[in-house]
């Protein structure tokens, strides 16, 4: 077992390289450098950018174990209010940038109003809107896995697939609120992941949180083998999803279909899904790998902040619709900005950092969605929690 001050610098290390490749992501359909063109290592360059989704759902798993799970063994409406506060917060984010893609022209006001009310996609937000359901309905999961296990979640997960294989995979997307039904349930192919195929990425990010970063109390150590059983059983499941597909479509055939974002993941096929956790595990064999040869003056700042992602992705999505078009640039111009603004705002999340550190009054939002959730629960009296 690694000690407290490793596992914490790899969790938050995993977090900062999960949130950088979803901004590296946005940031090249920013630059409008994210064509399909081009050979097998192109296409594998862009697939690359495409674990940015889905680690950042197993992600949302991993914390919801390692957070959420501990804080409901010890007082479920302690883990409820900060579950159902952090969805508010999520959800003014998520309505912040709506804001920010009308004034700035991304969007027009019909669709900043659907966007508002959830039924419309808004560029550069819908992770927030992610976030905004899952959290709620991981609540549910959290409880289960207090009661049963990972085998509960993981009953869960099977039963979806057997519902996409025998219902929902064969309904037509509705002419009225397609996007509601793509978004929520995967009818048709206008979204992926949608909220209902996603618990399968934040099953997986339970069980990984589960096999990699329980503590050292010898009785959880029981349950950390148990999840190293099933992770194992689902890698090599992924592994042998990926390998069939492989042999159906070859090399290119894959890239392809994760590269382009309207195949596997719009159609929330199951290969999306496996590809994400292989991904996840690779990009959590990088946090560790930097965890132990980077020197401290490297991983300290890069984990504190990976321990303010929420902040990160927002600062960095903002700046991505307030600045105007820079799809002029030449390839080195392009590729001189990317890694520019990954460190602006990795710079800018540290400064936010010690600003609401200094200054409490920065964290009134924070607060007043606790006490609103305090409120939705019937809690006397809401308490004020750390920010996960």
């Amino acid at each position: 077992m690694q000690p407290a001050v490793s596992r914490i610098s790899s969790i938050d290390l995993f977090r900062y390289l999960t949130v950088s490749f979803a901004l590296f992501s946005h940031t090249l359909l920013f630059l409008k450098s994210d064509a399909l063109s081009g050979g097998d290592v192109i296409l594998g360059l862009k697939s690359i950018t495409r674990t940015a989704t889905p680690a950042l759902m197993i992600l949302f798993g991993v914390m919801a174990e390692i957070v959420y799970l501990r804080r409901y063994r010890s007082d479920p409406d302690r883990a409820a209010q900060g579950m159902i506060s952090r969805a508010i917060i999520c959800y003014i984010c998520y309505v912040a940038l709506v804001v920010l893609a009308l004034v700035f022209g991304h969007v027009r006001g019909g669709q900043a109003i659907r966007a508002t009310l959830l039924v419309a996609p808004s560029p550069y937000a819908n992770i927030f809107k992610i976030y905004t359901f899952l959290l709620p309905i991981t609540l549910l999961l959290v409880q289960l896995r207090a009661r049963t296990g990972l085998l509960g979640p993981w009953v869960v997960v099977a039963g979806i697939w057997l519902l996409d294989w025998i219902v929902l995979d064969h309904l037509p997307a509705p002419p009225v609120f397609a996007h509601f039904a793509g978004f929520l349930f995967g009818i048709g192919t206008s979204w992926g992941p949608s909220i209902l195929h996603s618990l399968t990425l934040v099953v997986m990010g339970m069980t990984l949180g589960a096999a990699f970063f329980s503590p050292s109390r010898l009785t959880e150590k029981a349950e950390m083998h148990a999840a190293r059983l099933w992770l194992g059983m689902a890698t090599g499941l992924s592994l042998l999803l990926l390998g069939t597909k492989l042999g159906w479509f070859g090399l290119h055939g894959v890239l392809l279909r994760i590269a382009d974002i309207t195949q596997w993941r719009g159609d929330n096929d199951i290969g999306y899904y496996a590809y994400g956790l292989l991904s996840a595990l690779g990009l959590l064999f990088l946090a560790r790998s930097i965890c132990i040869i980077a020197p401290q003056w490297v991983v300290t700042p890069l984990a504190r902040i990976g321990g303010a992602t929420l902040a990160y992705f927002f600062i960095g999505n903002a700046l991505l619709l307030i600045l105007p078009s820079l799809d002029w640039l030449p390839f080195w111009g392009k590729a001189s900005f990317t890694v520019a603004f990954l460190v602006f705002c990795g710079g800018a999340t540290l400064i936010w950092d010690q600003l609401r550190k200094a200054f409490p009054v920065l964290q009134t939002p924070v607060r007043v969605a606790q006490q609103m959730t305090g409120l939705l629960l019937g809690h006397r009296k809401s308490r004020t929690l750390s920010n996960p």
